[in-house]
């Protein structure tokens, strides 16, 4: 879902996501797309741009003990679904808050209602969703939350992670990447950063070999006058570029 801010307009909310305006209007049962008002909710047919094995769903109110094959006997939480899932699945997260140790070891697209209802929540015990390497994760409508970790508070990147219409907020980390740490390839698209914590690169901090890639909405900004922190002997950080994510919702 998307919520209507002031100034949108059908066609700019359309491009945003990937779809066309008829496919916008006729979802909403909309006949005029000049007449939308700041605060409705719109529903956004959604493309995920992979192609996936199966689909399950995950809401609060399921059990790990069902298939989770429809909205009527959803999971209850994501590692449930991950538990029977076979191939590479596609898992629809009901609005709700989930709170679990994410660490993906398999390839997965977690698709949810809007960032203003789907929540993924660390807690402040650890890193939100950690993708191990050689895994890709797509991540689609929800907000990345409650993360405290050493670096990659939100999310901790060792695999390929695409990034698509998600928040990545209240976060933090003891060293860098309060939101995001990047140390693999990732691809971001509308992504809205709100007040993460690190000493340094607070928001998102990807590594000199890493990948980058950003799409419509994002702009960066490199800062060269910040001194770098002190290696990480230990763990064998590299310190890359400072980069500032914003987009047209967000303040930076």
């Amino acid at each position: 879902t998307y919520i209507v801010q002031e100034g949108d307009f059908a066609v700019d909310i359309a491009a945003r996501f990937n779809i066309t305006v008829q496919d916008l209007m006729e979802t909403n049962a909309i006949r005029n797309p000049s007449l939308i008002f700041v605060g409705q909710q719109l529903l956004i047919p959604y493309q995920l741009g992979v192609e996936t094995d199966v689909t399950l769903l995950v809401a609060p109110s399921g059990r790990d003990t069902n298939d989770c094959g429809t909205d009527l006997v959803p999971c209850q939480t994501i590692n449930g679904a991950l538990s029977v899932a076979d191939g590479f699945p596609e898992i629809r997260l009901a609005s709700g808050v989930y709170e679990e140790p994410l660490i993906f070891d398999r390839d997965v697209a977690l698709v949810g209602n809007g960032i203003e209802n789907t929540i993924l929540t660390g807690d402040f015990t650890g890193t939100v969703l950690t993708v191990n390497p050689d895994v890709s994760v797509t991540l689609l409508g929800m907000t990345i939350t409650g993360g405290n970790a050493e670096f990659g508070g939100g999310i901790l990147n060792y695999g390929e992670i695409n990034v698509q219409n998600v928040r990545v907020s209240g976060n933090a980390a003891d060293l860098v990447g309060g939101g995001i740490a990047n140390l693999g390839s990732f691809i971001g698209n509308y992504v809205e950063f709100r007040d993460n914590y690190a000493p340094f690169y607070p928001d998102i901090y990807s590594a000199l070999d890493a990948g980058f890639l950003a799409g419509d909405g994002m702009a960066f900004v490199q800062e060269n006058n910040i001194p770098p922190p002190r290696p990480d002997i230990e763990g064998q950080i590299n310190i890359g570029a400072l980069v500032e994510v914003t987009t047209t919702d967000g303040d930076g």
